[in-house]
Parts: structure tokens; C-alpha cells; sequence
């Protein structure tokens, strides 16, 4: 399975590191309650990952307040990046006091305003006592777990495991990690899926991690098998441009470090460098899709009336099939699903 290495900030840690430390993704803090004063600054964070062509995420940080109003709060905010961003509730501290159907209402409502169901962080033993992963079934959206082995410093550790949450999306497992280029404890996670997947979060149009699929072929390094790190480079950018795995680079480099690499070093490929790319078959034209429908219809059976198409159960298994939504049976996460499709204006026609 492909994973991902992230960390998660707030207003704690200095913009600035996002443009220094390596990472695939970063969860920024957006909003805490119904009135939090540091919005701009949560903003500010998600512009720059973004910026850098790193995956995003935006995370609401969990009061004691209604959890419609709490909602409302997050989505208005996070509007700029809804389909950029997955959307989380940081569900912790006094928080878990509300209970699991605080929690329940807070992901319907974004669900409905957004399009996008989001995901659940909670630590391991309120995961288990309160029933969250029994809750996580039955509104169908991911858990990011938290729970750490020990407090020792660590870079990033995507094998590590813990017993709490099964097949969790996320696993946070330090919160001191060290990282090159900040010297401050960093939040550090693995994402099991690659950026294919974490974009499916973040649209509302699949919930499930799927194995990364092959790279696509780069032309072989010119001068023989190895390359010369220049100023900006990463040991994950380099495995990236020439098909193969940050792992594999620091295994066959004997690199102990792999946030570790030096300007000028010479970096070993694999001796089975991909080959010049071939010409690329033709692109087939992109298949029809209605027409997008305003965020203010929160029902796919009114979004399709209202561009005249039949929301019959019959006509929605049809549009659903024509999507790559198999199975579908009308539950509130395939309508949701269906429904984010066509505020994009992406659903297929039949």
C-alpha cells in the first residue's frame, strides 16, 4: 500500500517551516468553536502548502458549542478549499464530553453544506469507549487516529503501528517529531494512500484508499545512473522524477536520514532507470456531464430536478454506475457523493 508522510500545524508553528521541512501533505488548523481569531493565519498555511504543490488539509478544532453552529462556523471558512482540502473535525480534550452524536451531527452538517464528508481525528481510547470506529461505519467517513508509542523525538516513521482504530485513513503517531529545518516538536502522520486517494478525500467522490498506480515513464538521467543534488532538492522529489521511491534511493545510497541529503552529493539510480517515455496514445474525449448546480440544494434528488433529470431511484443507479459508484443502493454517502459530482459540474451523463 502507498503512504504518505504529513504533519499537522497550527498557530503554534511559524508559516515559514512549511517552506523548509519536507513533507507530502500538511493538515492546517482553520477554525476552534464558533469565533477563533487566528483564521487568516490558518489560511495563510493552507495558501502556501498549496503553493508548494503539497497536499492539504484543514481541521476544525472541537469546542463545546452546537455542533451545527460549530459546523457552519468551519465550512464557511473553508469554502475557498473545498476539493483542495480534506476537511477534518479535530475531535479532543473537553470536546469529548459532547459525545458520539456531536460528532455524528458536526459530519452530516458539513457533509450536506460541503459536498464533502469529512474525516474524524481521535485518540485511540476515546476512539474505542465511545464507539467512534462503530460510528465512522455507519456515517461512512474515515478516522485519523492518534497514539503514540513513546515521546522520544523521531523523524518520520510511516511503518509504525498501533492496535486502537482498525485500518484507520490516518495515523498520527508522534508529537515530537524532528524534522530538517525546524528545530521546534512537529505533529507527524502517515496517510495510508497516495495523493490520487487523498485528493478522492478531499472531493467527497471516493472514501477509501487505492494502491498508487505505476509511475508514468521519465526520460533516463543523462551522464550515466546517477544525479547531482542541486539547492531545493528532496531524496522524495528526486525518487519521484525518476520513477522510483525515496526508500529505494536511501537504501541503495546507504542515506540513514532521508530528510538528510547535501548539495552536490551524488545520488545512486536504480539500475532499471525508466526508459525515454513513448509517444502517448491519443486522449479520448472527456464524456459529457450536466451541468453544475448551486451548493445551496442539498439533495441530489432536487439538485437533478432542478436540471431536469429524473432523481428516480432507477435513474440514479444508472448516473451512479456512469460515475464508478458500484453498489449503489441511495445511502446518504452515495447521494453525497453523487451530489459533490454535480456541484462540480463533473457527473457523467447517461
Amino acid at each position: 500500500m502507498a503512504k504518505l508522510n504529513g504533519v499537522d500545524v497550527s498557530r503554534w508553528q511559524p508559516t515559514s517551516i512549511l517552506d523548509v521541512i519536507p513533507y507530502d501533505f500538511a493538515i492546517c488548523k482553520l477554525t476552534d468553536g464558533t469565533g477563533y481569531v487566528h483564521v487568516q493565519d490558518g489560511l495563510d498555511k493552507a495558501a502556501k502548502v498549496l503553493a508548494h504543490g503539497k497536499l492539504l488539509g484543514l481541521y476544525h478544532f472541537a469546542e463545546n458549542g452546537d455542533a451545527n453552529a460549530e459546523a457552519d462556523y468551519f465550512a464557511g471558512k473553508a469554502a475557498p478549499y473545498i476539493g483542495k482540502a480534506i476537511l477534518v473535525l479535530d475531535y479532543e480534550a473537553k470536546a469529548l464530553n459532547n459525545g458520539r452524536e456531536w460528532v455524528r451531527a458536526w459530519v452530516r452538517r458539513v457533509a450536506a453544506k460541503t459536498g464533502v464528508t469529512p474525516m474524524v481525528y481521535v485518540s485511540g481510547s476515546p476512539a474505542k469507549t465511545q464507539d467512534i470506529i462503530g460510528l465512522a461505519k455507519e456515517e461512512d467517513f474515515g478516522i485519523w487516529v492518534a497514539a503514540y508509542p513513546n515521546n522520544d523525538p523521531t523523524g518520520y516513521r510511516p511503518d509504525a503501528t498501533q492496535n486502537y482504530v482498525p485500518n484507520p485513513v490516518m495515523y498520527q503517531y508522534s508529537s515530537t517529531g524532528r524534522l530538517a529545518g525546524y528545530s521546534g516538536n512537529l505533529d507527524l502522520n502517515v496517510f495510508y494512500g497516495d495523493a490520487a486517494a487523498w485528493g478522492r478525500y478531499a472531493g467527497g467522490t471516493e472514501v477509501k484508499p487505492t494502491p498508487a498506480p505505476a509511475p508514468a515513464p521519465t526520460p533516463a538521467p543523462t551522464g550515466g545512473s546517477t544525479y547531482t543534488v542541486v539547492k531545493g532538492n528532496t531524496l522524495s522529489g528526486i525518487a519521484k522524477k525518476y520513477g522510483t521511491t525515496y526508500q529505494e534511493l536511501a537504501r541503495i545510497n546507504g542515506i540513514a536520514d532521508p530528510n538528510k541529503i547535501n548539495v552536490g552529493q551524488v545520488i545512486k539510480l536504480p539500475s532499471s532507470s525508466p526508459a525515454p517515455a513513448p509517444t502517448p496514445a491519443p486522449t479520448p474525449a472527456p464524456a459529457a456531464t450536466y451541468p453544475a448546480v448551486s451548493g445551496a440544494v442539498s439533495s441530489i434528488v432536487d439538485a437533478l430536478k432542478s436540471i431536469g433529470v429524473d432523481g428516480s431511484l432507477g435513474s440514479r443507479k444508472k448516473i451512479a454506475a456512469a460515475n464508478g459508484i458500484s453498489g449503489y443502493s441511495g445511502t446518504s454517502a452515495q447521494n453525497l457523493q453523487l451530489l459533490a459530482l454535480l456541484r462540480q459540474g463533473k457527473l457523467k451523463k447517461v
